[in-house]
């Protein structure tokens, strides 16, 4: 297999950290681990002071402040219906109309029987774009830009031993600030930032048992991962949160230069970084929740090269007389093509026309159906909507000749006439006899009136016949 090369870039704290790593048969080395301030624009480009091997990938995640989360449980479906269902709930949920924000979301790992945990991220575009800008100016274009969760899940998932699909949580402890993640079915449930230092370690602890608590309540273990030694410091927050705290155990396919596993210190300090790189998809690995990259850059390039090639009268008056040659020979093309099928078809008798035949007793049903049917809903239908509040119906009889006969009751005489000049205006009635059959003010009714858009049978032997 080739070598890849994937440049991760996590920025918090107003400071850039960057991690060089190659990918290669199963096992990969962290090359360098650099930081600089940011945002910092760099004179000479990534050729000179940020230098980019060639042929590597840039992974860049958004600052957590920024990113919206939203965990669900939702019924197993496709890929297409599942964007549905998240595309409804985020619309519901978000505080941001879902056109002014780039999202995207993942599944878990594991879930129960007919349903699926996703957990779907959102951004405002133009948090994401002004990002994307910054990073330029520091002379860096990113392929792709996804979330701090997705760096500490690839962290997570493929740099540390143990791990599984259990609620646990990652502790990256670093000089003056703790990064404290949980996870449950191989998604970030929660993730956020602890600041630390020697006089307020216990409140750090009390803090960070606060996150436990909160969607992943039954957290198992929490992996530390700390800066320096400081095995009092994981004593102490093993006591506070009441969950076993175990030293976070480096992969063996994750190493250093020197062959040796990447250090703890490293973890603490460059955890996120060297995440993004071990996230970036391949070797079988789920894609990554993307809000940004190279890719959608050049595709609004090329849609703004097209607008500005159609500005000219006569570039696209070319272009259209070309499409038309071309359609022009496709047309005759395939009008050549099916002759000559239709000619070979011819010369070797293979005109059967069996399933055609077994399928025109059906067609016949339908079209008989279409013709004869009276659609009694529709007529009850059409009936109750033009009655007058002041009538009542005793009776709606259909007769075989397709006649309607109404019969009713009012108190008021010229309801009659009211209702019966609201049927005359639908399309399904016709020669429609309003008759009164009790003297005096209102009193009973009866309506007669023909049914249109149905045909009578022709003779009486057709009727109940197929």
């Amino acid at each position: 297999m080739a070598d890849s090369t994937v440049i991760g870039i996590h920025v918090a704290g107003g400071v850039l950290r960057r991690a060089d790593m190659v990918r290669a048969e199963g096992r990969t080395e962290v090359k360098s681990l650099t930081a600089i301030p940011f945002p910092a624009r760099m004179e000479g480009g990534p050729g000179k002071d940020w230098p980019v091997l060639n042929g590597s990938r840039l992974v860049a995640s958004m600052p957590a402040a920024d990113v919206m989360s939203r965990c669900w449980a939702l019924p197993r479906a496709g890929e297409n219906k599942l964007r549905q269902m998240v595309t409804h709930q985020l619309e519901a949920d978000l505080p941001v109309p879902l056109e002014e924000m780039t999202w995207g979301y993942r599944r878990a790992t594991g879930a129960s029987d007919g349903e699926c945990v996703v957990l779907a991220q959102a951004v405002r575009s133009e948090r994401v774009a002004g990002y994307v800008s910054n990073l330029a100016d520091t002379g860096i274009d990113v392929d792709v830009v996804t979330t701090e969760a997705e760096a500490l899940t690839g962290l997570y998932r493929f740099g540390l031993k143990g791990t599984g699909t259990a609620a646990e949580a990652l502790v990256l402890a670093g000089a003056n600030e703790w990064l404290v993640c949980v996870f449950k079915d191989g998604l970030a449930r929660t993730v956020g930032r602890i600041g630390v230092d020697a006089e307020r370690a216990q409140s750090a602890c009390r803090e960070c048992r606060q996150m436990l608590g909160g969607p992943a309540s039954a957290v198992k273990r929490i992996y530390w991962c700390a800066a320096w030694p400081a095995p009092e410091l994981a004593a102490m927050l093993a006591e506070v949160c009441a969950v076993p705290v175990e030293p976070a155990e480096v992969s063996e396919g994750l190493v250093s230069p020197g062959g040796e596993p990447v250090s703890a210190a490293q973890l603490a300090e460059y955890g996120p970084a060297i995440g993004l790189g071990l996230a970036w998809p391949g070797e079988q690995r789920e894609a990554l929740i993307r809000l940004a990259g190279r890719e959608e850059k050049a595709a609004a390039e090329k849609a703004g090269r097209w607008g500005r090639l159609l500005n000219r009268p006569w570039t696209w008056t070319a272009v259209a007389a070309g499409l038309l040659v071309v359609a022009a020979a496709i047309h005759v093309g395939s009008l050549h093509f099916q002759a000559k099928r239709m000619q070979e078809t011819i010369d070797r008798g293979l005109t059967n026309t069996t399933g055609l035949d077994e399928l025109m007793p059906k067609i016949q049903a339908a079209q008989r159906l279409r013709d004869y049917r009276i659609d009694v809903e529709d007529i009850c239908a059409t009936v109750c909507a033009a009655m007058k509040d002041s009538i009542t119906l005793t009776s709606l009889q259909l007769s075989r000749e397709h006649r309607l006969t109404i019969k009713g009751t009012t108190k008021d005489p010229k309801a009659i006439f009211a209702f019966a000049d609201e049927l005359r205006k639908s399309a399904k009635f016709k020669n429609l006899n309003p008759e009164r059959t009790s003297p005096g003010q209102g009193g009973d009714f009866v309506i007669s009136v023909e049914l249109t858009g149905v045909k009578k049978f022709s003779t009486p032997a057709l009727r109940g016949g197929k």
